[in-house]
């Protein structure tokens, strides 16, 4: 068959689109430095909610914070973590600046408002419960509070095990984001897309107005569960403060082992996003921050531009032009190859997952639609429901088949669309 290279054209215009944003996003990521000098005379607070955490585990978690010396570690543990209560009931007695209380609210929100309300440090940390630190992540991550408008601050995160596929893929992810997205937003507009919820440093005054109105936040009227990290972040940010990235603050955290459970997690941090990024335009405050701005704006049309390639390669060998798709697979490995060199450069080994995250984003274009068409789903996921949240079985997989569907549609419209163009 014959090849008509005005077919190629949107092909073309989005790589060069795409392109143009990932390499301006890469030279200003450049010109990025971590806050230096003086560690300010200010005290922190460590704020972690418990639900459901392994408790070997948990206390070595625990033990990497007292490392630093904190001013207190306030434990907010559900009443159903019998033996966690004990084992740091009796850390408790051990140490004056550890705190535990137990609580009988349902969510993770209601925690960190109740955690707040009792810490006193001026610097207040929101911890996950499996997150540790390194013998100088607190001490880094005070630097940028020096400047009195930064109100939070990021620190860098590295998987601890990566011993499967799918925790190497998402180290793979940390790596491109914490050497490209974090330092480019913070250098060029002092915002971030979100601060985190592993570990999240807030200034109190920064913190305050915003914790208030945690446990109110909804979506189209329905309340919202997860995505507390981009509720605050948002907040602060709309009240003035700036947030930025410190890369010298460094913090282990852990990743799925399983396809199922990193899917799971997928589809819900997606739709965090999906649902923060619409309420900061929705504000209008965002657009004060023109970087951020841009950065939402492209992810959010990058999640239908991702099919376009694999479509055309799709159809490439469909209709027997086998040197277009020679073309567009060789394109991708190196273009890839290139995307990938922080975490390459790291693990040389990464080479070998070069076709495997080529493929696996493709792969994964389903995944946020169906995050997309189903944002107002609340729920965890990856820790089975919890019947004090009143989740609807009934409602959830009628979305759920719904969202499946418009997935499905939606793929079928660009195959029509390409198949239209071609003919």
């Amino acid at each position: 068959m014959e090849l008509n290279p005005i077919t190629f054209l949107p092909l073309a215009l989005v790589g060069i689109w795409r392109w143009s944003v990932w390499a301006g996003k890469a030279l200003v990521a450049q010109r990025y430095n971590p806050y230096d000098g003086e560690v300010p005379d200010l005290t922190v607070s460590v704020v972690v909610p418990v639900y459901r955490a392994d408790p070997d585990d948990f206390m070595e978690t625990v033990r990497t914070w007292l490392e630093s010396d904190p001013h207190e570690i306030i434990a907010v543990i559900d009443e159903g973590d019998e033996e966690i209560i004990e084992r740091y009931g009796a850390l408790e007695a051990e140490y004056d600046n550890v705190l535990g209380f137990v609580t009988s609210k349902p969510g993770k929100r209601p925690a960190l408002q109740d955690g707040v309300h009792w810490a006193s440090g001026d610097l207040i940390a929101l911890v996950d419960d499996d997150v540790k630190w390194r013998e100088d992540t607190m001490a880094e991550f005070c630097k940028p509070f020096a400047d009195p408008d930064v109100g939070a601050v990021s620190p860098k995160q590295v998987v601890q095990d990566q011993s499967t596929l799918p925790q190497k893929l998402y180290e793979v992810q940390m790596r491109l984001q914490f050497a490209i997205d974090y330092p480019a937003l913070s250098k060029v507009s002092r915002s971030l897309s979100c601060v985190s919820g592993r570990t999240a440093v807030y200034r109190r005054e920064a913190l305050a107005p915003a914790i208030e109105e945690l446990t109110e936040e909804t979506f189209f009227g329905k309340e919202v569960i997860s995505g507390d990290d981009k509720f605050l972040t948002r907040a602060v940010q709309a009240n003035g403060w700036d947030a930025v990235y410190q890369s010298t603050s460094v913090i282990d955290i852990g990743a799925a082992p399983g396809l199922r459970t990193f899917l799971s997690q997928t589809v819900r941090w997606t739709r965090n996003t999906i649902r923060s990024d619409l309420k900061a335009m929705y504000e209008g405050w965002v657009f004060r921050r023109k970087g951020l701005a841009y950065y939402n704006f492209d992810r959010f049309v990058a999640t239908f531009a991702i099919i376009i390639a694999p479509l055309y390669f799709s159809v490439s060998l469909a209709a027997g032009l086998y040197v277009a798709a020679l073309v567009i697979f060789c394109w991708w490995m190196l273009s890839r190859t290139v995307k990938m060199y922080p975490y390459i450069t790291m693990y040389w080994r990464g080479f070998s997952l070069v076709p495997l995250y080529t493929f696996g984003s493709f792969a994964m274009a389903p995944v946020y639609l169906y995050a997309l068409f189903s944002a107002n789903t609340q729920g965890w996921l990856t820790r089975g429901d919890d019947s004090r949240f009143g989740f609807d079985g009934l409602r959830r997989r009628l979305i759920t088949s719904l969202s499946l569907a418009l997935v499905f549609a939606t793929l079928a419209g660009y195959v029509l669309l390409l198949l239209t163009v071609r003919y």
